[in-house]
């Protein structure tokens, strides 16, 4: 059940991902003060000038957001025949903008249509709107650079000699820009990034971009709400740098390391944040060393003084919770959090660690009648950070039976349940006596 969860919201899980075009009137009063462009804002000192020649490559979009208007735009541009080792970034776009990403994508060349077969319908310039964020119609593998604020340090920095982010020869990749208009007038943006290479001969280990994204977020109105997950380091990894990513109503985060999910943590904050804006960049010098079997706990910190509930979602008017940044050597399972190490299946891999007073048992009684994600992320939030392990461990189960050891069962509802309920009798027994510590 749980990667069904995941998989729910795999198609918009991502901070460059964002929702259908939706109107956002400077008399709105949902999104929040200050997350959107400031029409007093100066563009960023004119446009960002190339790298010198052999030393990068430069990308750049230039598109227009109506007034009242919160939207996502695309760009697929191409990478050199030769391909290239990245080992730093420049990003230049207009203040306001709420992020700029570049994406890794799985194509072999320019799509002209998504997934469900609908065209793109970019504009002369290549620019169309990627409807409901890139991941619900586009084949994303990872992020390339970026950065989640005009004025903020890009992801991507300095790494090491020898280390270095390698894009395949020929590869497509796709530039978005996720801006909220909330002024009375047309904005034009310029989007620009610099990509700074080594010699293939030079780089001796492959660097990625580790993005771990908790889906389940609750921020009651008028009150303080906390989100956290546990990640797992999958193999010996060494992280340079990192940082969290929440929309308006955050407050900051912290990370931190733990012998596995839930238990001590022997090495507290290694991350720490105050706020949704301005977000520090740490780099770790000369790296954070991690081992395999340790985990990473993060939580992000909410204040809402809104009248409605605010869950997980894209627009500025959701609310978002990533801690993401730099390491290596490269490990697909460990940079996506997930169980198989593709891009699709993000956050499968995570354990979602409640910060309520439930416990397992009565987190897995509310998912079963549960009627909607945000009945589920209820449960979750509400329950116990002890029920955690084993609240995932049989939602884990949960799925896998229901793909695996009873899928021919599962063609009812009924003798689904019988056969889940047996296949997973020791995970059951586990969270019925777990208890809230």
């Amino acid at each position: 059940m749980k990667a069904s969860l995941v998989a729910t919201v795999a198609v918009s899980l991502a901070f460059a991902a964002c929702s259908s075009t939706k109107s956002a009137s400077p008399g709105d009063t949902t999104p929040p003060p200050g997350d959107g462009v400031d029409a007093s804002a100066d563009a960023a000192t004119g446009p960002l000038e190339p790298p010198a020649a052999g030393t990068g490559i430069q990308y750049e979009m230039q598109t227009t957001i109506p007034a009242g208007v919160e939207d996502e735009r695309c760009k697929f541009v191409v990478a050199p025949a030769e391909g290239m080792w990245v080992t730093n970034e420049t990003v230049r776009y207009t203040p306001g903008s709420h992020h700029f990403i570049l994406w890794a994508t799985s194509y072999k060349s320019v799509p002209t249509t998504d997934t469900s077969g609908k065209p793109l319908n970019p504009t002369s310039d290549g620019i169309f709107e990627c409807t409901n964020g890139p991941q619900a119609g586009l084949s994303t593998t990872s992020i390339v650079g970026g950065s989640q604020a005009a004025t903020s340090p890009p992801i991507l920095q300095n790494l090491p000699p020898g280390i270095g982010i390698h894009i395949e020869p020929g590869a497509v990749l796709m530039m978005n820009l996720h801006i909220l208009n909330a002024t009375g007038a047309a904005v034009d943006t310029d989007t620009r990034i610099n990509l700074y290479t080594s010699p293939a001969s030079s780089i001796k280990t492959e660097a990625g971009t580790f993005f771990f994204y908790n889906p389940f977020i609750e921020v009651p109105p008028h009150a303080a709400a906390h989100a956290r997950m546990s990640c797992p380091v999958t193999s010996d990894v060494t992280i340079l740098n990192a940082q969290t990513h929440m929309h308006a109503r955050g407050i900051g985060g912290e990370a931190s390391v733990a012998v596995t999910a839930t238990d001590a943590i022997t090495q507290p904050n290694i991350y720490t944040s105050q706020s949704w804006e301005n977000v520090p960049v740490k780099t770790f010098a000369p790296g954070l060393a991690l081992k395999a079997g340790q985990s990473i706990d993060y939580q992000c910190n909410y204040q809402s003084e809104q009248d409605g509930t605010v869950y997980q979602g894209l627009l500025t008017t959701d609310e978002m919770c990533v801690f993401t940044g730099i390491y290596y050597p490269r490990d697909t399972k460990f940079e996506t959090c997930s169980t198989t190490g593709n891009f699709s299946d993000l956050s499968t891999g995570a354990t979602y660690i409640g910060t309520g007073t439930g416990t397992c048992s009565t987190a897995l009684g509310c998912v079963a009648t549960a009627s909607s994600l945000q009945d589920i992320t209820t449960c979750i939030v509400d329950s116990c950070p002890s029920a955690g392990v084993p609240l995932t461990a049989i939602l884990d189960c949960e799925e896998s039976a229901q793909s695996g050891a009873c899928a021919s069962e599962c063609s009812s509802a009924s003798t689904c349940i019988t056969c889940i309920e047996k296949t997973c009798a020791s995970q059951i027994s586990a969270c019925e006596a777990a208890k809230c510590n």
